[in-house]
């Protein structure tokens, strides 16, 4: 029998009840139920804003897959494309729309955004909207234009990644009214993490071949911190008996579809990427999938 995950049930109670909210869950505690199950249940246009296309596509894949009405728009759709999701925005009575930061200023969106009938705004990966996590998208900082539009709107924040003062920061950031706060920890015990110190290239490239010979099963995740680091990395590793992929904002949209599509569906078992790509996961809240990150 399926059942809620610890904070889910208590934390979609309280959209429902249009409150505005801060929840802070483990990763794989299941928040995007927190807002996809209100927006099923609420009349209007759920408002989702990610800060990674890939994550975008997978959730919205996963709810299509369901038979509920959702889409994004992003910089790897054509114009057909973003009009065909705004058809099916026009003819539902509840739709889930998934928007970048970035999307969400415009002034086209502002103005569709003062006029559209709204049941919520939900901001995923809500850490970025503190003052530590504006290197990674300043456009964090501006989503309170949406509160100062639409107060009459209820808003989430949703992340796995707040200390007291980040969780304070995020409520004034956002001007979220009165939030009622779930705090369900980080910690996660199928997850494991280990740091090694390695001091030439040389043998840096030879533990992580030993750690792909280690792992025979699942996709795995390597992660650099700059886009020719990636390319590197998919040329050192790539073997006619592994498949390497690779994956950062430099690609053209036509590219970054075409990998994330072939590393959902299998095509690459070993995919090298910035932090562009994000970790994905099954947005069903039942799981995830197998992938094994290495981050240096």
């Amino acid at each position: 029998m399926l059942s809620f995950r610890p904070g889910q049930e208590a934390i979609i109670r309280d959209v429902l009840d249009k409150k505005d909210v801060l929840g802070v869950m483990p990763t794989g505690g299941g928040k995007s139920l927190c807002f996809q199950l209100p927006a099923m249940l609420l009349e209007g246009v759920t408002v989702v804003i990610s800060p990674l296309i890939a994550l975008m596509n997978d959730q919205v894949q996963s709810l299509k897959r369901k038979g509920l009405p959702a889409g994004c728009i992003h910089s790897g759709l054509s114009l057909d494309e973003k009009r065909q999701v705004f058809s099916e925005m026009k003819e539902a009575d509840h739709y889930l729309l998934y928007l970048s930061p970035e999307r969400t200023q415009s002034q086209g969106f502002l103005q569709w955004f003062q006029k559209q009938k709204l049941a919520l705004v939900a901001i995923d990966e809500a850490h970025c909207v503190s003052q530590w996590g504006h290197d990674f998208r300043p456009e964090y900082a501006q989503i309170s234009k949406l509160r100062q539009l639409r107060p009459d709107v209820p808003m989430i924040g949703l992340t796995a990644t707040a200390t007291p003062l980040v969780k304070t920061d995020i409520i004034r950031q956002l001007g979220l009214q009165k939030p009622e706060q779930h705090v369900y920890g980080f910690y996660r015990p199928n997850l494991y993490y280990q740091v090694d110190f390695v001091d030439r290239d040389q043998d840096k490239a030879a533990y992580v071949k030993a750690a792909i010979e280690q792992t025979p099963e699942g996709r795995i995740l390597i992660y650099c911190g700059t886009r020719k680091k990636v390319e590197e990395w998919a040329e050192e590793l790539n073997q006619p008996d592994l498949n390497v992929g690779y994956y950062h904002a430099g690609l053209s949209a036509k590219d970054r579809q075409r990998v994330e599509g072939e590393y959902h569906d299998g095509a690459f078992r070993v995919l090298v990427a910035t932090n562009a790509f994000g970790i994905i996961k099954r947005s069903d809240g039942l799981g995830e999938m197998a992938s094994h990150p290495l981050v240096f």
